[in-house]
C-alpha cells in the first residue's frame, strides 16, 4: 500500500511542478490521482454462490456476501437482455 502511495506522490509532485496551469487544475488534478489510487486499494465485495439454507449460517465478513445460483444468472441475464434490446416502432396484430 504505501509503495502505490509513493508512486501517486511522486506523479503528484510532477503535476505540481508543471508550469502554465493554475494552481486549481493542479490540486484538482493531484485529488483526481490520489481518489483513483484509494478506490483500488479499498477491498470488493465477494460473492459466494450457496443455496438457501447453507446461507443462514452467518456472516464471514463484511466483504462476503451469500447469494442464489438463480440470483445471479438472474442479473446476467438482465444485462445482456439491456445490450440486446430491439426497439420496435409497431406491434403485430392479432393475438400474439
Amino acid at each position: 500500500m504505501q509503495k502505490k502511495l509513493k508512486k501517486v506522490q511522486k506523479k503528484a509532485e510532477v503535476v505540481m511542478n508543471q508550469d502554465g496551469i493554475d494552481e486549481i487544475s493542479k490540486l484538482r488534478q493531484v485529488g483526481k490521482l490520489y481518489d483513483k489510487e484509494k478506490n483500488s486499494l479499498k477491498d470488493k465485495k465477494k460473492y459466494l454462490v450457496t443455496k438457501k439454507f447453507k446461507s443462514s449460517r452467518g456472516k464471514d465478513g463484511r466483504n462476503v456476501k451469500h447469494v442464489d445460483a438463480r440470483l445471479k444468472k438472474d442479473k446476467r441475464s438482465q444485462k445482456i437482455s439491456k445490450t440486446r434490446q430491439v426497439k420496435r416502432t409497431h406491434k403485430r396484430r392479432g393475438k400474439f
